[in-house]
Order: C-alpha cells, then sequence, then structure tokens
C-alpha cells in the first residue's frame, strides 16, 4: 500500500486557495465554497494581546454579530469593516456570509450544511445564526479588484442578485438613463452604421461581424462594459461627444428603489446587504482614477442611504488594513479623503484565522489510515506529550496549541503528514507569505510523498520543519527579505553560509542549518545549549547524537554557527573568523564592565522600554472627554532609587494637572533582580501607601532570570568599546549592538506582560490588561468625572480648539444667545457649541434648549456639578472662585481648567439677573465682568481665581 492511497489532499475544495466574491452569483460555484467554509470559534482565538492590539475575532462570533443586525428591535451600526491580511481566506467568508443572508429558502441544502458547519463547533451560536437568517435579505456582491464606476456596479449588482433571486429587475432599469440612452441610440442605428459597430467592436473584445456582433451587444448591454463602450464609441464618432456619464444612475437612487420595491411590507427581502469585497482596492484605484470612472461619489451616498435607512441596509466591507492606512495614501484635500474617511466609523472587526483546521478540513483519509498509521502514530504518545509540552515552553501558543486534547486530535493526527512544529510554523509565517500559499505547500508534499510505500518494514513518512525549509517555502521567503518585505535577515544569512561553502556541508549540517533557521523565524524561546540542541533535534528529525556530530563541524571547524547564552540559541555566522574574533573581544570588554541599575535613567533605554511614550486608557473614551489628560506618564528606575521625595513630587505635579494637556496618571515600573533586596520589597510597599486614592501606581518589572539584566550588561558593555574598535569589527558589532537593543526591548516587554502591581497588602498581577486596569484607577479615583466633548483640545495644535472656547464663552456670558447669533458664528464653534451645551448634542451637558435658553444642564452627571456650585453659592454669598476651582479639580470631579471655567459660565449665565462679581473692592455684572477675565483667544485665569 502506498500513501497516496491513505491520505490525499482534497482539491476539490481547495480552489487553488483564491475564492472570488463573483462566484456568489454561480449557484453551483458558491454552494461547494460555502459549503466548504472551515468555521473556528472563540475556543481557538478571539482574544487580545497584552500590548494593547486589537481584539481578534473569530469567523462565527463575526457571522453571528453580522446576521444580529438584521434584528430590527436593535438599532445597530450599519456599517462594517472586517479587515484581515492578504490570502487569509476573506473572500471565501464574504462568499459564505451571503449565502447565510440569502435566507433559508435560498439553496437550501447548501443553507442547512453551513448551519451544521457553524453547529460542530458551537451549537448555540448555530441556533441562534439560523434564526436569524430564516427570512431572504437582498444581497448585493461588489468584487473591488475590478475597475469601475461604482454607481453603475450597485446598479448591475443589484441586477445580478435579483436576477439570481429569481425576481424582475424592470424597476431598476428606468434609473440609468446612459443605458437607456445607448440602447435607443443602439436600436436605431445597429443595421445603418454596422461597419462602424464593426470597427470599433474588437478594441473592447468583440470579434463578431454583422448580425452575430449585434446580437451580442443587444444580450450583453447593460451586464457587460464593453457592450457599452461598443455604442460609445460610435455615439462619439456620430455626434461628436460621449454619452454623458451624469445622464447615468446614481447609487442612493439603487438603494432608495430596492428599498421602495423589494424590501419591507411590498417585498420579499427583509433588508439589503452589501458585501464589498476588496473595499481597500477599490478605495486605492478611486483615489488615482477620476471621479468619472471610479464614481467615487457612490462611496458618499452608500453612506448616507444606509445612515438614513433605520437598518434596513447594512454595509460590510472586507479590507486589509484599517481605513486610516488608506487615508495616509491618499490626498488629504481631495474629495475622496472625506468619503474614505466616512467609512471610519464601521463597527470594526479583526478577522482571526485559523489554518490548523482548514489544513485538517483538506486532508483526506481512506478507512485504511486507522489500520495503517494511527496505530504507529498512537506508539508514540510519549513522544507527543513531550512535544506538546516543549511547544508550550518554548513558543507562545494558543487554541489548539494550549489543549493536549486538541493537539493530538488536529495537529498530530488531523493534520499528518505535517509534524506539529511545521504546521506550527506554517501558521506563523503571516509575515512572509499568505495563507494560501500554505495550503499549496501542504497539497504539494502531500502530493510528493504519494508514491512512498506504508509497511511494517519502512517508518511512516513525517514532514519536519527543515524539510519544508528546503525548497519553494524557503525561496519565497528568502525573497520576502530581499524585497524588504520582512525585516529580518535570517533567511539572507542562512543564504550567505549555503553560498559560501556550498558542497563542503554534509546532508545533516544542511538539516541543521535549516532547523536553526525554524528556530529563528518563530523565535524559540530556548534556555540554554542543551535546549536549543533539543530544539533542531525536534525540528530536524536527527537524533542529538547526530546533532552533536554535525555542531562540531558547523560551530568549530566552518564557525558559522554560534551559541548566544542571552537569547539561548544558535546565530548564523556569516563571516565566521571575523565574527569568531569579535565574539572573543567582546567576552573580554564584558568582563570588564560593571553593571548598574543607573543604566535605566539613560534616555535610550528609557525609549527602549517604551516608557517615553504615555500609557492610554479608555477613559476619556468612556466618559466622552476630548482631552488629552486621562493617560499614565511612564517612568523606569531601580527599585532602591524610589524615595518618600520622589513620591511627594509625583503627589505635587499630580495636583497641578488642572490643564488638559497635562497628563494625570502616573505610573512607576520599578526593576528588580536576583541581586536585590528583598526587604526593599517590604519598604516600597509601605511607601505605596501615600499613593491611596491617587492615579499613581507602581509597577514591578522582576527579573527573575536575569534577562534584561545580561542585555543591559551587553549593551552597556558595547557603548564602552572604543571607535576604532567598532570600526575595526565594523558590522559585527553594529549586529551585536542591535541584538542586544532587541534583547532589551524584548525583555522589557515580557517582564511588563507579568502585570505586577505593588499594593501595600500584596504584589499581585493585574486582573485585566494595562490599559483596562489603569481606565478602572481612574474610575475609582474620579467617579463624578463628566463629559467634555469639546473637539480641538485633544490636538497637537489646540489655539483654534481655545479660540473656539474663549468665542462660546463670551457668547454664553453676554446675555444675547440667540439663532442669528448663533448661525453669525462659523460652523466649528457651532458643531462644538451642539456638541457640549445644546439639547440635541449627544454627550452634551444640555444646557440650551431649543428656544436658545440658558437653563440648568439635563444631562444628569453635569446637573450634580451644577448643582453643586449654586449649593455653594447659596450658603455663602461671597463663595470665591478659587473654592469652587479648587474643590472640582480634585477627585471625585477632577475637571480640567476649561471645564470649571465652562460650567461656571453656564452658572453664571443662567444666574447673570442676581449675580455680581467682586474684584479688588470693585463689583461687575456678568457681562462687564466677561470682558475683564477673557478675550477672544485667552482667559486670565489667575484673575479669574481672584474672585
Amino acid at each position: 500500500m502506498r500513501f497516496g492511497d491513505i491520505v490525499t489532499f482534497r482539491k476539490d475544495i481547495f480552489f487553488e486557495g483564491a475564492v472570488q466574491i463573483d462566484w456568489f452569483t454561480q449557484p453551483t460555484r458558491a454552494a461547494l465554497v460555502a459549503e466548504n467554509f472551515v468555521f473556528h470559534g472563540s475556543e481557538y482565538f478571539g482574544v487580545s494581546d497584552e500590548n494593547g492590539t486589537q481584539k481578534l475575532t473569530d469567523t462565527i462570533q463575526f457571522v453571528h454579530d453580522i446576521v444580529s443586525k438584521t434584528d430590527d428591535e436593535q438599532l445597530q451600526n450599519p456599517l462594517t469593516l472586517a479587515i484581515a491580511g492578504y490570502g487569509t481566506g476573506k473572500s471565501h467568508l464574504a462568499v459564505t456570509l451571503s449565502q447565510l443572508l440569502s435566507g433559508s429558502d435560498y439553496l437550501p441544502k447548501t443553507y442547512q450544511k453551513i448551519i451544521r458547519n457553524i453547529s460542530a463547533i458551537d451549537k448555540e451560536k448555530a441556533t441562534a445564526i439560523a434564526a436569524a437568517t430564516r427570512k431572504p435579505n437582498l444581497v448585493l456582491t461588489i468584487n473591488g479588484m475590478k475597475d469601475f464606476n461604482l454607481h453603475y456596479e450597485l446598479l448591475k449588482a443589484a441586477q445580478r442578485s435579483l436576477k439570481l433571486y429569481g425576481c424582475s429587475d424592470e424597476n431598476l432599469k428606468k434609473l440609468n438613463r446612459a443605458l437607456e440612452t445607448a440602447f435607443r441610440f443602439f436600436e436605431i442605428n445597429a443595421e445603418s452604421q454596422l461597419s462602424l459597430f464593426e470597427t470599433y467592436a474588437p478594441s473592447y473584445g468583440y470579434q463578431e461581424k454583422g448580425a452575430e456582433l449585434i446580437a451580442k451587444i443587444k444580450h450583453h448591454l447593460g451586464e457587460d462594459d464593453a457592450a457599452f463602450l461598443i455604442i460609445n464609441a460610435v455615439y462619439q464618432h456620430i455626434n461628436g461627444n460621449e454619452i454623458r456619464w451624469d445622464e447615468g444612475v446614481s447609487a442612493s437612487a439603487v438603494l432608495d428603489t430596492l428599498l421602495t420595491e423589494y424590501c419591507g411590507i411590498s417585498g420579499p427581502f427583509n433588508h439589503i446587504f452589501i458585501i464589498f469585497d476588496e473595499f481597500g482596492r477599490y478605495l486605492e484605484y478611486a483615489s488615482t482614477a477620476t471621479s468619472a470612472q471610479s464614481g467615487d461619489s457612490a462611496l458618499q451616498q452608500i453612506f448616507e442611504s444606509t445612515q438614513n435607512a433605520e437598518g434596513a441596509i447594512h454595509v460590510v466591507n472586507f479590507i486589509q488594513s484599517d481605513i486610516k492606512t488608506y487615508l495616509q495614501r491618499v490626498d488629504q484635500t481631495s474629495t475622496i479623503s472625506r468619503y474614505i474617511g466616512r467609512y471610519d466609523a464601521s463597527e470594526k472587526y479583526y478577522l482571526s484565522s485559523n489554518l490548523e483546521t482548514v489544513f485538517a478540513n483538506l486532508i483526506q483519509r481512506s478507512n485504511d489510515f486507522s489500520s495503517t498509521i494511527k496505530p504507529r502514530l498512537d506508539d508514540k504518545e510519549d513522544l507527543w506529550q513531550s512535544l506538546f509540552q516543549q511547544m508550550g515552553r518554548w513558543l507562545p501558543v494558543q487554541g489548539t496549541w494550549k489543549s493536549y486534547k486538541l493537539f493530538r486530535r488536529v495537529a498530530v493526527e488531523g493534520i499528518y503528514p505535517l509534524h506539529p512544529v511545521s504546521t506550527y510554523m506554517l501558521t506563523q509565517l503571516s509575515d512572509y507569505l499568505q495563507n494560501r500559499s500554505s495550503l499549496t505547500l501542504l497539497s504539494r508534499y502531500i502530493e510528493t510523498l504519494s508514491q512512498t510505500p506504508i509497511d511494517s518494514t519502512h517508518p511512516i513518512p513525517l514532514v519536519y520543519p527543515e524539510e519544508l525549509l528546503a525548497g519553494d517555502l524557503y525561496t519565497e521567503m528568502l525573497s520576502a527579505e530581499e524585497e524588504g518585505r520582512q525585516l529580518s535577515q535570517h533567511c539572507i544569512r542562512l543564504n550567505n553560509i549555503f553560498r559560501k561553502l556550498g558542497d563542503k556541508l554534509s546532508l545533516n549540517s544542511s538539516k541543521v542549518l535549516r532547523a536553526n533557521l525554524a528556530l529563528r523565524i518563530l523565535r524559540f524561546r530556548t534556555n540554554d545549549y542543551q535546549d536549543a540542541k533539543s530544539a533542531l533535534s525536534i525540528c530536524s528529525g536527527l537524533s542529538t547524537q547526530e546533532i552533536d556530530a554535525e555542531l562540531i563541524w558547523l560551530e568549530n571547524e566552518y564557525a558559522v554557527l554560534g551559541f548566544d547564552e542571552h537569547v539561548g540559541c544558535f546565530d548564523f555566522l556569516e563571516d565566521s573568523s571575523g565574527a569568531h574574533d569579535f565574539r572573543t573581544f567582546f567576552r573580554r570588554i564584558r568582563a570588564g564592565t560593571i553593571f548598574s541599575p543607573s543604566i535605566l535613567e539613560e534616555s535610550s533605554i528609557r525609549e527602549m522600554a517604551g516608557v517615553l511614550t504615555p500609557q492610554s486608557t479608555n477613559f476619556a473614551n468612556i466618559k466622552k472627554i476630548k482631552t488629552n489628560e486621562w493617560q499614565f506618564e511612564q517612568d523606569v528606575f531601580a527599585i532602591g532609587d524610589l524615595s518618600t521625595g520622589f513620591l511627594d513630587a509625583c503627589i505635587a505635579t499630580w495636583h497641578a494637572a488642572v490643564s488638559p494637556d497635562k497628563i494625570k496618571g502616573k505610573l512607576i515600573w520599578l526593576y528588580v533582580n536576583r541581586d536585590t533586596d528583598t526587604h526593599i520589597l517590604s519598604a516600597v510597599q509601605a511607601l505605596s501607601q501615600k499613593l491611596e486614592n491617587t492615579p499613581i501606581i507602581l509597577m514591578l518589572l522582576n527579573d527573575t532570570e536575569d534577562k534584561l539584566k545580561s542585555a543591559l550588561w551587553d549593551y552597556s558593555a558595547l557603548n564602552t568599546v572604543a571607535e576604532n574598535d567598532r570600526k575595526k569589527y565594523g558590522r559585527h558589532y553594529e549586529d551585536a549592538l542591535s541584538q542586544s537593543e532587541y534583547n532589551i526591548r524584548s525583555a522589557f516587554d515580557t517582564l511588563r506582560k507579568q502585570r505586577l502591581c505593588i499594593k501595600p497588602d500584596a504584589i499581585a498581577p493585574l486582573e485585566n490588561r494595562l490599559a483596562i486596569s489603569l481606565t478602572s484607577v481612574f474610575e475609582s479615583v474620579y467617579p463624578n468625572a463628566i463629559s467634555f466633548d469639546f473637539d480641538g483640545f485633544d490636538s497637537k495644535q489646540p489655539s483654534r480648539a481655545r479660540k473656539a472656547y474663549c468665542s462660546i464663552t463670551r457668547l454664553l456670558l453676554s446675555g444675547s444667545l440667540s439663532d442669528n447669533m448663533i448661525h453669525s458664528f462659523p460652523a466649528d464653534i457651532r458643531n462644538r457649541l451642539d456638541a457640549t451645551l445644546f439639547a440635541n448634542g449627544t454627550y452634551s451637558w444640555k444646557c440650551i434648549n431649543s428656544n436658545y435658553q440658558i437653563c440648568p444642564p439635563q444631562q444628569s452627571s453635569a446637573a450634580k456639578i451644577y448643582d453643586f456650585i449654586t449649593q455653594e453659592l447659596q450658603e455663602d454669598s461671597l463663595a470665591s472662585c478659587q473654592s469652587i476651582y479648587d474643590q472640582l479639580t480634585k477627585p471625585p470631579y477632577g475637571m480640567n481648567d476649561y471645564g470649571v471655567v465652562y460650567m461656571l459660565s453656564v452658572v453664571l449665565a443662567n444666574l447673570s439677573y442676581c449675580l455680581r462679581m467682586t474684584l479688588n473692592n470693585e463689583t461687575y455684572s456678568v457681562q462687564s465682568w466677561k470682558e475683564k477675565v477673557i478675550d477672544d483667544s485667552k482667559i486670565n485665569l489667575p484673575l479669574l481665581l481672584k474672585i
């Protein structure tokens, strides 16, 4: 029996790795695609990493959320962005989603198969998805890979879908006046101007002549751009001008007609879903083409129609990057940039891919598998258990790789003949190649093994990582590094070694080198020399004895591998003699360097530690405060350097942070290593009592393995190297310095992820991610914080915001608030008034009603502060602004100085009839007082606080 009789690759459902959304309108093809989409649930993905990057969403959760938007009882964001990298299966998912949304009666066998596929992973969500998709929706699919006018493409998509669902498109034909003009012109001139049609047709791919050409143009007009372009060319030849684009259809008219004629009570469809695949590719095209060619105004019309449809229209755009990425590529003054920017308000889903289960789904096993290969795999159970534990120690694992049951079923047995580490490697190489390239590679290896005999006298084949790196995969990865698509140079260095040594290397030496490439690319966290040898053995299929034999040559004879004690792995050494000399030189220099924790005070180290950038929180977003104050400044130093005086200074700085640009929080990272005296920790815990009820947080960097210390020591030693020695060793010195900087960043990152917080009663990890935990700190210290939705104070240049702020404040205190007065101001001032004070502002204090009368805030949190101020005035008729200001800028309110003055202005404006200001023993009315303390662009706060 041969391997190919037992294991095969399912090419029938591979689709050469590249599904297109256009296949949705081809029922047979779409059914095959949708029935074989491999879903994955939250047990595989759906978690955020510790660096605050975007949360990944599994495909079942994504589909569940999208179909839930059909619930008319819950008004949800009708715009969705599905974001995933190139080659990760977005188009396949788009076709499958389109099938589901088309309802249970459209291709019912396919629909039920999709629901069963989901149910096999998550029965609860499968039931919910089925319940939400029973009614048919009108699904319009658009492929952004084509160059088109979006107005016309939307019309064509609607016509294709209506035809697919068996509905007449007569109501749409009347919308396209350009098409109508072309059709009428063709009817009149087809026979009389046949020679002209025959002249222009070949330019657009039509080779027919005579009656065949006339019939083809007539049949394809409205479906094929070429037919229209042929008629347009003849039209221009005769009339001297083209059929005008502005006589054509508009996206808004198409959607209005679809809603009116085909949806709701009068139509067969529940909602309209626009599934726009390769949305980013269309944006790139539209940014370079003319408006007539791209129809970019359709973006705005689709956006507005969707917003106005009250949940009846939904747009799901599949894209490779966030909208902001595309905005950076276009002229910010162009119209298209405004259109694109609208879609940044979409609900964003960063889709995860689950390549492991896709692999398993594409590998087909005959009945003989259970009697020939499975017993041989079962015999190695101890090996698989050991490998599972080692991978968990060496690699960042999640999903399939964290559960031995899943690992054994999927990675060992389900994806055989790939070695589990080979599978893991392919799932981690998105920086180098697309997922579909990995699938093609898997197909190729299964085909290559097809003639391998399977019997008791031969070991069963297993594809190790080094074998994967011996062919096309290595070539593609090398190309990625050489072209700059991948910043690492591991493949380049290995290639240089192969070119230099050529035939001198034995077969096993080449295997060891390729296995080491796998270790470097996957960033194996091996601990020491023996651990690294074990990893090389696993990735090459060689025994440790064979590894030892090859390392004698690779380390000592050829000197192309050198063990790095800090990172616990082997480095590729291209210039073997120079590298060896430098390593010897560096060991001597390092031995003569004394390590001091004071190196943490150097700006370069602080930059590598990531403390020069404030740590963001969600507090400002939750409270709707548009300022930069709700962050945490960061600092780092050795724990022994923390003092009472420093903490007192931090507290004083916090009390003084009352401006919109003054950060309120302080995050202090304290470094300890094996040499740190444990008594210092107890002393610091005692000091932390001073920080109770403040946004000043102490965090511990617990370097128990001295990895950060070692990296800092390397960096310190390298910086003592004399200039002439730096030149002497050239690239070797630069590489060592670069590696030490990488090691420092990596070590800091690892220690930060421990999230160890120092409190008086304990040192324990935070329960949530850092950003969430720090948000909770602000919520605890400032429970009565209120919104300040004043645009511009969070920008790098807030001068315009300050000027607008002064204009609004003067207007409030003028006593002449009216419709005419407000509309005499520029739009940016009116918008800020709406956002902060008018009753219709979403996060406004709601202190100006529809009659332009100033009233106490209707927003509950703002009303409490208003009541607090008025209560102060009632209790003390000579209450000072300073007293009110001091209380509102401190916990539990935490208002900034602009917010306090804004609220004071509301109070004064509302009570101007009975309030007077006293300054230097002189009394002023509210209107005259404002002239003294507020000018066009500045508030005289010191003068105000004297009142």
